[in-house]
């Protein structure tokens, strides 16, 4: 009689004559592969999280990377800067509250008797610089670095140590310092080039003589409708800002060169300032512009475009126009022409004359009406009309 056996865990095969249970259950063995992929199921879970947590950090970390490379980018400006001021060797440059008490302690020191720099005089404020090594107290302190001239033209760095406090007061502690700022060599070494990489060539003939004569006459008039016309400009959005307190104006062109937008050339103005006169005082230096001139080689050249020398080979048409918003055009008023003799200031026709120079005219709106400049009386008022 065949035996009939079970398979029970932990033991051989029994059989039912010792005993076996012939209608009990089978038992059977704990399946191994079932323990793993419960693993495999709590493995795949973690792995996911963990993918979800990298990803969001990705732009956080990418955000950080961008602000370290602007604070880099930042860091070597400040350092160019502070090689341009002959500071290289120091830190950062700041505004800080040692800035009002470095200024008063120098000037005293200027002006002490007996002067310890005669006719010394402040020339600009070059920035402060945070001394290292004082991280972790409450006072800091800095360097104040300053440009100063003597009588005889030469040139200093003046430095004074500050100390500032939390509360945002300040005391100077040493200084000045004086270091020489180094003099120009006399031995040609800044070259004689108007324009690098252009040769000046061509005459200045008469025709372009005319048409700068005609520019320089426009742009000291004070009138910036007039300056508009004698640019050719036909924008009616665009105004241009004219000198004033010019009486009269001499202007010679001394040399010329191509670029792809025209012709540029050296300018020199000899300008009489309103209430001067030139043979009485002597003769006043010039002003020195370049100019963009269009068509110089025909019978009708004309002036586009200026600038400070050398900016020449960047000039384009009508770079100098500036564009009024279409609410207001029409709006403003021209400037009168200037007579030998002041005016009253705040003139509400915007007639006020000035002995002296006056930076630029007050624009009137292209396409607002042509302005009429008053003729020179010998009264100190002048009239204007639009």
């Amino acid at each position: 009689m065949a035996l009939l056996t079970k398979k029970k865990s932990g033991t051989e095969n029994l059989d039912i004559a010792d005993g076996g249970d012939l209608f009990g259950e089978m038992e059977t063995a704990p399946r191994a592969d079932l323990d793993l992929r419960e693993k495999n199921i709590r493995r795949g879970k973690l792995i996911k999280w963990g993918l979800i947590v990298s990803l969001s950090m990705i732009p956080v970390s990418c955000l950080g990377s961008v602000n370290a490379s602007n604070l880099a980018a930042s860091n070597q400006d400040e350092v160019a800067e502070l090689k341009a001021n002959g500071i290289a060797d120091m830190g950062k440059v700041e505004d800080d509250p040692g800035k009002f008490a470095a200024t008063s302690a120098l000037q005293s020191w200027l002006d002490a008797v007996p002067a310890p720099l005669p006719g010394g005089q402040i020339m600009s404020w070059d920035g402060s610089v945070k001394q290292p090594g004082y991280d972790k107290t409450k006072v800091s302190r800095m360097l104040e670095n300053f440009t100063v001239l003597d009588g005889a033209g030469r040139g200093y760095t003046a430095t004074l140590e500050v100390s500032v406090d939390p509360r945002g007061g300040a005391q100077v502690m040493f200084g000045p310092s004086l270091i020489p700022i180094p003099q120009a060599a006399t031995d040609g070494w800044a070259g004689t080039e108007l324009w690098p990489g252009l040769e000046p060539g061509g005459d200045v003939t008469p025709s372009v003589s005319t048409a700068v004569q005609s520019w320089a006459t426009a742009y000291t008039s004070g009138d910036a409708d007039a300056l508009r016309v004698a640019v050719g400009d036909g924008d009616s959005s665009h105004t241009y800002l004219a000198l004033s307190g010019i009486t009269s104006v001499t202007a010679s062109a001394s040399a010329m060169a191509t670029t792809k937008d025209g012709t540029i050339a050296r300018v020199e103005l000899q300008p009489t300032w309103a209430g001067r006169s030139n043979s009485s005082s002597g003769q006043v230096t010039p002003m020195i512009f370049d100019v963009l001139i269009q068509r110089a080689d025909t019978a009708a050249p004309q002036v586009v475009a200026w600038g400070a020398p050398g900016s020449g080979p960047r000039l384009k048409p009508y770079v100098n126009a500036i564009t009024v918003p279409a609410n207001v055009l029409g709006t403003a008023t021209a400037p009168s022409a200037e007579t030998s003799e002041p005016t009253t200031k705040g003139d509400p026709g915007g007639t006020a004359n000035t002995s002296a120079p006056t930076g630029t005219g007050s624009p009137s709106a292209s396409g607002g009406g042509t302005s009429t400049p008053a003729a020179p009386s010998s009264t100190s008022d002048a009239s204007s009309s639009n």
